[in-house]
């Protein structure tokens, strides 16, 4: 498989591959490892684990590789935002002092998608002002991802990634009636 690198391998149940995109300079991680204890920890092990040298990067034939599709798309509004200052100096368009600006809102929406032609991911944000007057070779393996799993999109070259998503949630997952899993 041309596509599928695997950097690290412990067992059937704690791995980590790379999906080569048809971008140059981005990596696509996918690791199925242990919980962590917090999103952090589970990169920061996985950064240090893809870093060290793994004898064999190729999956060999007979091997099996099977990804969920995930989709979904969230929004989220940012209350901690509503009412602050802004607090860029200088006069707007319209003659009004940015400082007597409020916030009145503030929205992100994600768009995420993991499927056979790759990955997707879109990022918006909205806000809203207001004006203030006043063990390779004994086995085959199975890269199944069947368990919580760690999705990292980076670029070559980072040190962490721009996007980490720990994939817990089966309702993120499209039923196989919907659609069928990835397999290789």
């Amino acid at each position: 498989m041309h596509q599928v690198e695997v950097l690290d391998y412990v067992s059937d149940n704690d791995f980590i591959l790379r999906l080569i995109s048809k971008k140059p300079n981005e990596k696509i991680i996918l690791a199925k490892i242990p919980k962590e204890k917090t999103l952090f920890n589970a990169v920061e092990k996985v950064m240090r684990r893809m870093n060290q040298d793994y004898a064999s990067p190729l999956m060999i034939e007979g091997e099996k590789l099977k990804i969920p599709i995930v989709e979904f798309q969230l929004e989220h509004s940012y209350a901690s935002f509503k009412e602050k200052k802004f607090l860029n100096k200088g006069v707007s368009s319209r003659g009004s002092r940015f400082q007597d600006y409020r916030v009145g809102g503030a929205l992100q929406n994600i768009l995420f998608n993991l499927g056979p032609k790759g990955v997707v991911l879109e990022s918006s944000g909205a806000y809203e002002p207001y004006y203030l007057s006043a063990d390779y070779g004994k086995k085959l393996r199975d890269f199944n991802f069947n368990k919580p799993f760690l999705v990292l999109l980076m670029e070559k070259g980072a040190k962490y990634p721009y996007f980490a998503a720990w994939i817990v949630n089966v309702d993120l997952m499209l039923k196989k009636n919907q659609s069928k899993s990835m397999e290789c």
